[in-house]
């Protein structure tokens, strides 16, 4: 099984690391127990088949909640996490991703020319006040989609299935709050190939939703 194999290797070489894995159990939990009413009915709002968009936002309140690195399962380690080297740790980290000049029309307002964040690695330390700005825009997004036919709210396609999802939970929104913010804050901003990520293991990342 390629998933297990990768989620062995993965912890083989992060050996000093403590990792937590989140069922959907586990998730709707999270919300349920201890998010406001506000971000539970966002989140129920959400359909179970975009599970991605799920995904979104839970990550940013587990971090939130708990400070420490986030990454998705599918993410591949091609050397220790390192982290190591850097101490004492910014309170914010920040993974860049190769993918952004596909995104230039989503990533116009970027006044340090970063690009895309990645949203499938980052962490904090706990109650990092960075992810209730995500949140409060991840919200918003969510909620103007609410009660909308999905034809009249995106004629051109863009705020609709996997490009919805990139726009309203996903990375391009993370990366419109964080180009924002960021300034206000010490942190760190790691190309993925100097941080010994890739994004996924799997040839095709939608292997994963058939594992």
């Amino acid at each position: 099984d390629v998933m297990k194999q990768h989620v062995i290797q993965l912890m083989t070489l992060n050996s000093d690391r403590v990792f937590y894995f989140w069922s959907q159990k586990a998730k709707d939990a999270l919300i349920n127990q201890v998010c406001t009413e506000r971000v539970r009915r966002a989140y129920h709002h959400l359909n179970p088949d975009y599970g991605p968009a799920i995904g979104d936002l839970v990550r940013v309140v587990v971090v939130y909640l708990f400070g420490g690195i986030y990454h998705d399962i599918k993410t591949g380690i091609v050397a220790p996490i390192r982290l190591q080297a850097l101490k004492p740790l910014p309170p914010l980290i920040l993974c860049l991703w190769n993918n952004w000049p596909h995104r230039l029309d989503d990533t116009k307002f970027d006044p340090m020319q970063r690009g895309e964040i990645a949203n499938w690695f980052f962490g904090s330390v706990q109650y990092h006040p960075i992810w209730k700005a995500v949140m409060k825009e991840m919200i918003e997004r969510i909620e103007a989609q609410i009660g909308r036919d999905e034809k009249d709210r995106s004629p051109d396609g863009k705020w609709r299935g996997k490009e919805g999802v990139l726009r309203i939970t996903g990375p391009l929104m993370m990366t419109y709050v964080l180009s924002k913010f960021l300034h206000m804050f010490r942190h760190l901003c790691i190309p993925e190939r100097l941080l010994g990520t890739q994004y996924t293991v799997f040839k095709d990342h939608h292997d994963i939703d058939r594992k």
